[in-house]
């Protein structure tokens, strides 16, 4: 493994810094199908979310700083992903990739659950069928796609039917899917899900469970599960296929971890108890990271006392 690792600094000098694609994800073979919806045209049906800080397009920037090539960066948003932009857009990004390559999807937004079939919903989607539906999302990957990894990657309401989905098998690909929800379940207006996500992307050290140097898929869908659960109260799911398992090395860790990074807490402050993850614990106090906002509240120092 540290012989594949030395392989990629040569292949990829201007990316040698500590937070990196592992091994097992190459870059160069590596495409990101990303769709993030915050509005809507029929805005009574879908009421819209803040465009504050958005975090599909940080996701997509995150890539690319992972080495992933700009012309395999793929991003439609809000109005311009229609139905019908987002049934081309993904038949055209599948039909570009090659044997061997790695697809990672994302989709932000709204989530609908007929109690039979799952559907994303595009700019203009109304009726069932006018949405874009997990079974069409997947044909098209089963007869699509030239690679042979696929990362579902889902941040909305019934997300886990996608996860189900992987489970059922058998497929021709190999899957892993990261959810926000059950597919049964509704979801929070939050960005913690897209966040956490975000975090492994950027190597964050506090996901690193086992201290090996490397974020796993299992780890980062643990940390998932773990952040959903504590602040929005929602179980998120994490499919593996045979072929795609959870050990598998997703990115390298960043740093070194300080003494209690990673807690989860609630905090007091201003009055309210807000969910918070622990940075760093010293002399100073207590740093934490505030969860689940779409500001960017910066990390602030608090006392021991205002710790729930």
């Amino acid at each position: 493994m540290r012989i594949l690792i030395s392989l990629l600094f040569l292949l990829l000098p201007s990316l040698a810094t500590a937070q990196q694609l592992a091994a097992s994800f190459d870059p160069r073979r590596t495409w990101v199908l990303a769709i993030g919806l915050l509005e809507w045209k029929d805005a009574e049906t879908w009421a819209p979310f803040s465009k504050l800080n958005r975090r599909d397009t940080q996701i997509v920037k995150a890539f690319g700083k992972l080495g992933v090539p700009a012309g395999q960066l793929i991003l439609l948003q809000d109005k311009a992903a229609t139905a019908k932009a987002v049934r081309a857009t993904v038949k055209s990004t599948l039909a570009r990739t090659r044997p061997g390559d790695t697809l990672v999807f994302y989709y932000a937004g709204h989530g609908y659950h007929d109690g039979s079939a799952f559907y994303m919903v595009p700019y203009d989607g109304y009726e069932t069928d006018t949405l874009f539906s997990q079974k069409q999302l997947t044909s098209d990957l089963e007869t699509l796609f030239r690679g042979q990894r696929v990362l579902l990657v889902a941040d909305c309401c019934h997300s886990g039917a996608l996860a189900n989905w992987v489970k059922r098998g058998p497929h021709k690909k190999d899957y892993a899917a990261l959810t926000s929800s059950k597919a049964s379940e509704s979801s929070t207006g939050n960005w913690t899900f897209s966040d956490c996500f975000l975090d492994a992307l950027r190597g964050e050290i506090y996901l690193d469970a086992n201290h090996d140097g490397v974020l796993s898929l299992a780890e980062v869908g643990t940390e998932l599960g773990r952040q959903m659960n504590f602040v929005d109260h929602q179980k998120a799911r994490t499919q593996y296929s045979a072929n795609f398992r959870g050990k598998t090395e997703f990115v390298r860790a960043n740093g070194v971890k300080r003494k209690g990074e990673g807690e989860l807490v609630r905090v007091k402050a201003e009055g309210s108890i807000w969910p918070a993850r622990v940075v760093e614990r010293s002399n100073k106090g207590i740093l934490v990271h505030w969860l689940g906002n779409y500001e960017n509240y910066q990390d602030t120092w608090v006392t021991a006392k205002q710790i729930q």
